[in-house]
């Protein structure tokens, strides 16, 4: 439609063309793969940290374990053990331990863990002590 004012015509429009409706998908496609971006970025982040959180756990109950131990057992429990991921242990795991006698009332205990998954390995170093057969209050 076309109407004139003054001297020269003018086009009135109704309505939005094809190009710009286009143009808007466009723009809002670019917006939502950005999101799906940073959204993938966001869990593969919280994975790591979720994997963090189980091996802290992990050496933390194998640390009590062997800190309730009989001191004459530790040496009994050395070597290298794999667990797998199940319903109880969300994610599988080797853990090594060693026992290295410092003196005859004293040992040092290490447990490396080494996960499934690649991420860290982490290592515990802790001292044992054989309990005092007398008494202190003598």
């Amino acid at each position: 439609m076309t109407k004139f004012t003054g001297n020269a015509p003018t086009r009135v429009r109704n309505g939005m063309s094809l190009i710009e409706v286009m143009v808007a998908l466009t723009l809002l496609v670019m917006l939502v793969a950005s999101n799906t971006l940073l959204t993938m970025k966001f869990s593969e982040r919280q994975q790591a940290v979720s994997l963090g959180a189980y091996r802290t756990a992990a050496l933390s109950m194998l640390v009590g374990k062997y800190m309730a131990m009989p001191y004459d057992s530790l040496a009994l429990r050395t070597g290298c053990t794999t667990v797998a991921a199940s319903a109880t242990t969300p994610f599988g795991y080797t853990r090594c331990v060693t026992v290295t006698a410092v003196t005859s009332t004293n040992s040092t205990v290490r447990i490396i863990l080494t996960p499934v998954k690649l991420t860290r390995v982490d290592t515990v170093l802790f001292n044992r002590s054989k309990a005092s057969t007398s008494s202190p209050l003598g």
